[in-house]
């Protein structure tokens, strides 16, 4: 029963891949038809408006290039139309668009590990600066209190010894 159930499965995977391997979007079909029939002045152009998504049509070579028209072919799109915005070809078909919401959907995840990571990261660093905080907070306190013993040590030999320190007679004069 297993096997019979991942036999199916590669099955239609195999299928699948192949409809998709296969498969020759409608606008192509049509514009490998202009091609036949085109003239010896001719070109394809693609009509892309509010009435035609991608219409394929045989149009002079010298024409120009200009809404609704353009001869750039919109290889590897389903379905596609033309942004005339911003002078590229997008994609239309369901398929397609349903692909990258899985793309999305992917990065969309990709970032949030990448984001935990960092919170996690920057909570390790300011976990270490706090620890470093508190050695230096208390090296500090332990110099103070060895500085306070040395001086009670000095006092206590010069007072025992009856003789001040001598002073510093290095100044320099400005005569």
């Amino acid at each position: 029963m297993t096997e019979e159930t991942t036999n199916s499965s590669v099955n239609t995977e195999t299928t699948e891949k192949q409809a998709t391997d296969t498969f020759v979007p409608a606008w192509k079909i049509k514009a490998d038809k202009v091609k036949e029939e085109l003239g010896d002045n001719e070109q394809v152009f693609y009509e892309s408006d509010q009435y035609f998504d991608c219409l394929p049509i045989a149009r002079p070579k010298d024409a120009p290039n200009v809404f609704p028209f353009t001869s750039e072919e919109p290889t590897g799109f389903i379905a596609p139309k033309m942004d005339w915005g911003n002078r590229h070809w997008v994609e239309t078909a369901s398929i397609q668009q349903g692909k990258d919401i899985e793309t999305l959907k992917t990065q969309v995840a990709t970032l949030k590990k990448v984001g935990q990571t960092a919170s996690q990261d920057n909570q390790k660093i300011a976990q270490q600066v706090n620890d470093m905080s508190e050695k230096r907070e208390k090296y500090e306190k332990q110099n103070s209190q060895q500085l306070g013993q040395l001086l009670t040590m000095v006092s206590t030999l010069i007072a025992k010894s009856g003789t001040a320190p001598a002073a510093n007679t290095n100044q320099a004069t400005n005569n």
